[in-house]
């Protein structure tokens, strides 16, 4: 396997096992990272497998998980003036902008901080 297939594969997982999309847009995003003689079937029947093994595991998670903690955790913050986005972007910089347009849509005179985590967090 090349390393640009263990790229994509990478990347695949982390979107698959993050939480934040479903197959269809996997599949869409996926597109934006294909690269030279990668087998875009072998990269979809790879997602497919991903959503699988990631389903089957869901099965023995816990009813309340790590990330139902987060999410608690991410409503308290922001009820409390801490303007708050999960999976902003890729970079700081989309963290900064994402949080920039959270708060102008929300309302500024709600908060008085911010709080963010971006895609290579995730990674």
């Amino acid at each position: 396997m090349s390393d640009t297939e263990t790229y994509i594969r990478t990347t695949i997982q982390t979107w698959v096992w993050s939480g934040f999309y479903d197959e269809d847009l996997v599949v869409e995003m996926l597109n934006d990272i294909l690269e030279g003689d990668v087998d875009i079937n072998v990269m979809h029947e790879h997602i497919a497998s991903e959503f699988a093994r990631k389903a089957a595991a869901e099965k023995t998670w816990p009813r309340e998980t790590d990330n139902d903690r987060l999410d608690n955790a991410i409503i308290a913050l922001d009820a409390a003036g801490i303007c708050t986005v999960q999976n902003a972007g890729y970079t700081m910089s989309d963290g900064y902008s994402d949080v920039g347009e959270a708060v102008a849509d929300r309302g500024s005179e709600k908060y008085h901080g911010y709080c963010f985590y971006h895609g290579q967090d995730l990674e």
